[in-house]
């Protein structure tokens, strides 16, 4: 098809460059919404693909990230008008020339979200919009009840509690130094993140622990003894410190545990998951759970559930199963229920599902920056139907 005035490559990079004007942005939403430049749009993301997959990237994963954040941010739709549907014309994206930009800008970073299966039309996504968490929504709660709230302490901020010192660092991370109470005994402190949450704390042994929403930390105030041990539920990222004399070991509030010297690994344990995931991304652990044991190799996953045998992946993805930790979401072939457990968890919403939902999959990556009408706008042109009621999000197929 021969295009007027200015072709979709053309107008697709000056989009991309943020150069388009107003005029070069509606001839862009007229190009796209006409089925007689579907091929040439896909041959233009399958170039942008190929262009950007292999060797070193063009831009960083961060100014793409960036990128994708002022398109969802600054684009010149309202929220109320984040998908709207043309009847008898499958409309791409849903606001009237972001649709290329947006594309574009996720396929470099690898995160378009795809439904396998049939395309259908979006849904309307209607009602207020729901901001991505803000702060780390922490609380740490002392052996002796001294209880912090550690979004309000300030940074470089010391807390003293008995033989306990808390510092929050210039980067938010959490420093423990802790040791016996006045007594001479050990006392056990809990760390809790709410919905939206996310913190990192450095345990008085060097450990590094990251916590996602939805998920709390119990731990000695100091470590003696043959071992060191600690209760989570929810989901922790470990990076143990090394000592062959006092094993590290990660009890699962719901049953089982792992052992480990000094290792990186991920426990996925919410107790709203069918199985206990965990993944381990350098170093050695062993997972107890029933009776069994189940030792594991860098990349691999063991998962179990409330009865049955240890599972193991020997291929597990670690990027896709730490992408939390690094800022994101990251689907791949993601059921829709398993999806809308990370979102309400982390954009602190109910999910409510009226129907019968596919079985089929969804892959991408999305940054958890974003409101949750950004993460939405990508689900409808699945052909998720999404709307926002108050603090619930209804799901219909």
């Amino acid at each position: 098809m021969q295009l007027e005035g200015q072709d979709l490559a053309s107008l697709f990079e000056k989009y991309f460059q943020k150069t388009a004007s107003p005029e070069e942005r509606d001839q862009l939403a007229r190009l796209l919404d006409d089925p007689g430049t579907r091929e040439e749009t896909l041959r233009l993301l399958s170039e942008t693909w190929e262009k950007y997959r292999g060797g070193d990237p063009v831009i960083t994963e961060e100014k793409a990230e960036n990128i994708l954040g002022f398109i969802l941010h600054h684009d010149h739709s309202s929220p109320q008008d984040l998908a709207l549907v043309r009847k008898g014309n499958f409309r791409w994206w849903a606001a009237a020339g972001v649709a290329a930009a947006v594309l574009l800008a996720i396929v470099i970073w690898s995160g378009q979200i795809s439904h396998r299966g049939r395309m259908q039309q979006p849904a309307i996504v209607r009602k207020a919009d729901i901001p991505a968490p803000s702060g780390a929504r922490t609380t740490l709660i002392l052996g002796r009840g001294h209880r912090i709230d550690l979004d309000s302490a300030g940074k470089g901020e010391q807390v003293r509690d008995g033989n306990v010192m808390v510092t929050k660092n210039a980067n938010g991370e959490i420093v423990y130094k802790g040791g016996l109470d006045e007594a001479g005994q050990i006392s056990y402190n809990t760390l809790s993140t709410a919905r939206g949450g996310q913190t990192m704390i450095r345990l008085d042994d060097g450990t590094k622990v990251w916590l996602n929403a939805l998920s709390t930390l119990r731990f000695q105030s100091t470590f003696h003894g043959a071992e060191r041990a600690v209760e989570l539920s929810g989901e922790g990222y470990f990076e143990v410190a090394k000592n062959v004399h006092s094993p590290f070991i990660v009890k699962i509030a719901r049953g089982g545990e792992v052992q480990v010297v000094g290792t990186s690994f991920n426990v996925n344990a919410y107790a709203d998951e069918p199985v206990v995931r965990t993944t381990l991304v350098e170093g050695a652990v062993k997972v107890a759970a029933h009776g069994g044991t189940q030792r594991l190799e860098p990349g691999q996953e063991a998962a179990f559930g409330e009865v049955g045998n240890i599972k193991l992946d020997r291929d597990a993805d670690v990027g896709l199963v730490t992408a939390w930790k690094n800022g994101y979401f990251w689907f791949e072939n993601t059921d829709i229920h398993t999806l809308m457990r990370q979102i309400g968890r982390w954009y602190d919403v109910s999910v409510e599902f009226r129907g019968n939902m596919s079985e089929e999959g969804y892959s991408g990556k999305v940054p958890r920056s974003v409101p949750l009408s950004a993460v939405l706008k990508i689900l409808v042109r699945s052909g998720v139907a999404c709307r926002i009621e108050g603090e619930k999000l209804i799901v219909t197929p």
